[in-house]
């Protein structure tokens, strides 16, 4: 099995691989799984003595496993933060993760370009050093530019406490811990609230700010205020200590440190996203506890169904847990395969791709004469305009007109007409600066267009959702709290959260990953689930009753990828605990410290692998996840506990009459509370 490992700087020693074995029931059949990985290269690894040659002069030289023949990734940089930064940069974004797996790779990380070196011969990769350069290590230059900028608080913070001894006293306490001791500080009426250990510095500017703030703390009555996030418990000391006080204060702390993580929930159109209203009212009851607590909601991959449905239509079909979400005091969106096109990266190269499609298939341009008709003409005198007559009825519209006109006249923009790109149906462009009259929009209409049943409704619903990109509409309609990432690492909590379809080649955001999502979207929207389901469950069950080889080689993809990710975060990623580590994607519910992936990783790195299931019923119809939904809760004292809740049987069994009462019934907070709390943690 592949598996990853690390290797420090020092030279390398005879060593041999670490095997771990276990037993496990996986479908019904009892099946041994095997882990082995190297603590560090063998001495005979010819490529090494090749690698340390290359990378002479080299302050930071990082090499660690990642595949089982063995494959090794390896790191030089003569800046030490900037090589640590890249290494968990690479290893944790998934990027180029195939083929770092398959073949050996040595990256050697200058100012601003990074070569590679692959292959048993070392041969340059220039496919993969475009990918580090542009994408990996801009990344990783920013993380040690805040890094720095942060030292730098730090230090000021610092001289700004020298002058009074009980601050004093406090940072002396929390230093001598095991834990880092980063933290944030925040006055009010000449005393200070300061906030140190295990936390994220945001997350502890947050707190001390709103502590400040907040009617809990009293300046005058208790003085100062310290709190201190340890590795086993929180601490909460007050100058002037008040015993009525600490209570309150400690479940506002522990509130405001809890972490709510949840994924697949698969947005997207009822009923064809399996999710329905149920399950709504159940997500839409835990935001709301989560926006009381002012808690942290971490959406851990495929909270959209994007590949088969658009954003714009999916925010119209669930108002309400759309309208709770810019309340959440911190939105943390990890993008999963589904949700992919969030990322700025992916948004520009699919949106490259559909403009070059669209671009070679024009055939016609619009324009308006008179400003009171706008009409397609042909790009050449020799061409005719495909269905010119439903084009012309289309763009005389009296709804349209304006829309027209605002493009072609006021922002001097065009718009072309095509074919090729259905699933998009409109391509867009901007070529000066937004929102000015110099704006230059270049539109491209898909002919796909002429087949709706209202086409003049769907595409201003086009234009209205395309005109920026898909990151910033979410910006816009979540709030600017909202951070979009590849993946979530606290060092302070130790807490790691990735999606996990990096793991599995034909769900990764590939060409071979993105066909599989879309040719399963055409089969739904086309009626076929049941046949889907058919093939998931009945032959998939029958195939998985003679063995369980589909799964068993998931549970091995996830173990390889997730010892390089744990080996990396236990020896470069600056926490004092191991990693706990979440992933999703799979969704199959793995209790928090239970399973094959997570005995794989504990032997190995000392690391905690979770899973958080799935509230989306689809590929599980007949099953309990059809029911039940899973999440895990991250305490403020670093604890993880898994959270299972049912889904209410008497909306499962008549939504239509839960749908009359919903407008009658009213909100009740304490009930919601209630039912929240009587959630049990799963097996």
């Amino acid at each position: 099995m592949r598996s990853a490992v690390l290797h420090p700087p020092d030279p390398p020693t005879a060593a041999r691989p670490q095997e771990w074995t276990g037993v496990f029931d996986v479908e019904g059949h009892r099946v041994r799984l095997r882990t082995r990985y190297w603590p560090r290269p063998p001495v005979e690894f010819r490529l090494l003595e090749r690698w340390r040659a290359w990378a002479a002069g080299a302050a930071f030289f990082h090499v660690q496993q990642a595949g089982s023949r063995p494959t090794f990734v390896g790191v030089a940089c003569a800046d030490p933060e900037l090589g640590r930064q890249f290494t968990l940069e690479l290893l944790c974004g998934g990027w180029g993760w195939h083929d770092l797996r398959r073949h050996h790779a040595l990256f050697q990380v200058g100012e601003a370009q990074v070569r590679v070196y692959q292959g048993p011969r070392g041969q340059p990769a220039p496919a993969l050093a475009e990918l580090a350069s542009g994408h990996v290590l801009p990344r990783a230059r920013d993380h040690v530019a805040r890094r720095r900028a942060e030292r730098q608080r730090q230090q000021a913070m610092a001289a700004r406490l020298a002058g009074d001894a009980w601050l004093e006293a406090r940072c002396q306490i929390a230093r001598s811990g095991a834990e880092p001791c980063l933290g944030a500080t925040a006055c009010r009426e000449g005393r200070t609230v300061l906030v140190t250990g295990c936390t994220e510095t945001e997350e502890a500017v947050a707190l001390a700010q709103a502590l400040a703030a907040g009617p809990l703390w009293s300046p005058e009555r208790h003085g100062h205020l310290h709190v201190h996030f340890g590795t086993a418990a929180l601490e909460l000391a007050l100058e002037r200590p008040q015993t009525e006080a600490e209570p309150r204060l400690r479940r506002f702390i522990s509130g405001f440190a809890r972490h709510v993580v949840l994924s697949d929930l698969h947005l997207g159109l009822p009923p064809r996203d399996t999710f329905g209203t149920a399950k709504g009212q159940v997500l839409a009851a835990l935001i709301r506890q989560v926006i009381r607590d002012r808690s942290t909601l971490v959406l851990n991959g495929d909270f959209l169904e994007l590949l088969h449905e658009r954003y714009g239509d999916i925010r119209r079909a669930y108002p309400e847990v759309f309208g709770l979400l810019p309340s959440v005091r911190r939105l943390l969106y990890v993008a999963g395969n589904h949700d992919d096109g969030i990322l700025r990266e992916n948004i520009k190269q699919t949106r490259r791709a559909t403009r070059n499609l669209a671009a070679r298939h024009a055939y016609a341009r619009v324009w308006i004469h008179a400003q009171i008709r706008a009409r397609p003409v042909p790009l050449r005198a020799d061409h005719r305009v495909r269905r010119a007559g439903e084009w012309n009825r289309l763009l005389a519209h009296p709804d349209l007109l304006p829309i027209l006109r605002e493009i072609l006249l006021r922002r001097r923009g065009s718009i072309w007409l095509s074919r090729g790109f259905a699933g998009e149906s409109i391509a867009f462009r901007r070529l000066g600066p937004r929102d000015t009259d110099a704006e230059q929009p270049q539109w491209y209409f898909d002919e796909s267009l002429l087949d709706h049943p209202d086409p003049v409704a769907h595409l201003r619903q086009l234009l209205a959702d395309r005109r920026q990109r898909l990151d910033e509409v979410l910006r816009r309609d979540w709030g600017h709290h909202l951070r979009i990432l590849r993946y979530h690492w606290d060092a302070g909590r130790g807490l790691y959260c990735e999606h996990g379809h990096f793991a599995v080649p034909e769900c990764h955001g590939n060409r071979l990953g993105r066909a599989v999502g879309v040719a399963a979207g055409w089969g739904k929207r086309a009626g076929l689930r049941q046949v889907e389901h058919w093939f998931e469950e009945r032959l998939g069950g029958w195939l998985r009753a003679i063995h369980p080889f589909d799964i068993l080689r998931q549970i091995r993809q996830f173990t390889e990828r997730q010892l390089a990710v744990a080996t990396a975060l236990s020896r470069l990623g600056g926490s004092a605990r191991p990693p706990t580590i979440v992933c999703s994607h799979t969704h199959e519910v793995a209790a928090v410290g239970v399973g094959p992936v997570h005995a794989s990783l504990h032997a190995a790195t000392g690391a905690t692998y979770a899973n958080t299931g799935a509230w989306s019923s689809r590929f599980r119809l007949k099953r309990s996840g059809d029911t039940r939904v899973e999440w895990l809760e991250v305490g403020a004292h670093h604890e993880v506990r898994p959270r299972l809740a049912l889904v209410p049987a008497i909306v499962r069994a008549r939504p239509l009459l839960s749908r009359l009462l919903t407008p009658f019934a009213g909100k009740d907070p304490q009930a919601e509370s209630r039912h929240l709390d009587s959630y049990r943690n799963s097996p």
